[in-house]
Order: C-alpha cells, then sequence, then structure tokens
C-alpha cells in the first residue's frame, strides 16, 4: 500500500475513533448510582452481567419503571451505532497492524479484524435480547455467556492490536501499553461483573492518543515506520 493510501487509512481509523467516542458518550443511561447492582457504573453493563434477579429489581421494582424502561430501549438502540463504529475502528487499527514491518503482523492483524467482527456480531444479537427482555421481563437463557464472549473477544482484540503501538514513541507507546492492560484485565475479568468496567476505562484512555490520527496521521507514520511514500 503506497503513503497516501496509508495516510487515509490511518485517517479514517481517527474518524471511526472520534464516531465511538461520540456514539459511547451518548448511550449512558441516569440511573441512581444504588441501584446499579453489583458495583456497576453502568447500567447497560449491569444489564448484561449482573444476576437476573438483580437485574429486574434494578427495572421492574422501582416506581419510575416506564421511564427507567423507554432510557434503556434509547441506550440499547443507540449502542447499535457505536457497535459500527468500533468494529470499523478495530478492523482500522487491524489493517494498519498489519501493514507494520515483520513476519507476524499480518497474521495478527487478520486475527483481530476477525474477533472485532465477532464481537460486533455477538453485540448485535445480545442487544436484540435485551430489547426483548424490556418489552416482557424475561431474560433469554445464555444471554449473559453472549455477552462474556463478547467482551473476551473485544479484550482478545485489544490484545493483539497493543503490538500496532509497540515500538513507537512517547504518548503512543503509553497507548501500547494500556491496551495491553486493558486487554489482559478483560480476559481476566469478563465474567467477574464490575471489574469488567476497570477494562473499559484502560481501553478508553488507551484511545484517546487514537483521535489524533484524524488530524497528525503522518506523525503516526513516522513514529511506526510505515510507509509514507
Amino acid at each position: 500500500m503506497d503513503g497516501p493510501e496509508l495516510t487515509w487509512m490511518v485517517r479514517a481509523v481517527g474518524v471511526f475513533c472520534l464516531a465511538a467516542a461520540l456514539t459511547g458518550a451518548f448511550t449512558r443511561v441516569r440511573i441512581p448510582r444504588e441501584d446499579i447492582p453489583c458495583g456497576y457504573t453502568r447500567p447497560v453493563l449491569a444489564l448484561e452481567l449482573a444476576p437476573p434477579v438483580e437485574v429486574i429489581a434494578m427495572i421492574y421494582d422501582k416506581p419510575d419503571t416506564p421511564e427507567r424502561i423507554r432510557a434503556l430501549r434509547r441506550s440499547v438502540r443507540a449502542d447499535f451505532l457505536f457497535i459500527a463504529a468500533y468494529v470499523l475502528l478495530y478492523v482500522g487499527l487491524a489493517a494498519l497492524l498489519a501493514q507494520r514491518p515483520g513476519r507476524w503482523h499480518p497474521l495478527l492483524g487478520a486475527v483481530a479484524a476477525a474477533l472485532a467482527a465477532a464481537a460486533a456480531v455477538l453485540d448485535v444479537v445480545e442487544n436484540r435480547h435485551l430489547l426483548r427482555f424490556l418489552d416482557d421481563g424475561s431474560i433469554p437463557d445464555g444471554m449473559r455467556l453472549m455477552a462474556v464472549l463478547k467482551w473476551m473477544a473485544i479484550s482478545a482484540a485489544a490484545v493483539l492490536l497493543s503490538f500496532l503501538f509497540f515500538g513507537a514513541r512517547d504518548i503512543f507507546l503509553a497507548t501500547g501499553v494500556l491496551l495491553l492492560a486493558s486487554g489482559l484485565a478483560g480476559l481476566l475479568t469478563s465474567w467477574r461483573g464490575a471489574c469488567t468496567e476497570w477494562s473499559i476505562t484502560l481501553l478508553s484512555l488507551a484511545l484517546i492518543p487514537v483521535l489524533g490520527f484524524l488530524f497528525a496521521p503522518q506523525s503516526f507514520l513516522e513514529r511506526f515506520a510505515l510507509p509514507d511514500g
């Protein structure tokens, strides 16, 4: 791939990162902290991973149940946009990883892209189950397992994508370290409830420098020894 094409790819990854950040910010639901079970701070994450009896109590045992259901339905619907944004972001990063010099980078990029796609499919199916639950209050069998597998796929992809940033300088090296830490934390804690939130926080911090790709793609190419034409 020549320099100009790669420059536009880097810039596109910056756009996808910005889109993921914006859609993620608008999918938050305001529910009192004390009502969210298992130490979670994000109601939708509790909806995915908390025990069913506690999820039902969070929503259906409250005087403002109709308002909570409407807010959660809006958040789940908006999450479909977030899924599109993050899968494009991960696939874009995987494509850049495949361009790095080295025998294993193309394979790592391909596996990371496949994991991101698998996570997106699981996320879509999970959201459909969540919408059904919000309609009738019944939690489908296997929904929690699907959420755990989704987070494990996202975490494994983050581990592989961290190799894109190793060998770089300054803040991008920190991105690689944070991505690796986020991925390992996610793989170890995806089934352990609120610990997943720490993984999400690390991932969010790791991706902040990626926003810079939109404004300074050439800087990325120089730091990573990628072809710049």
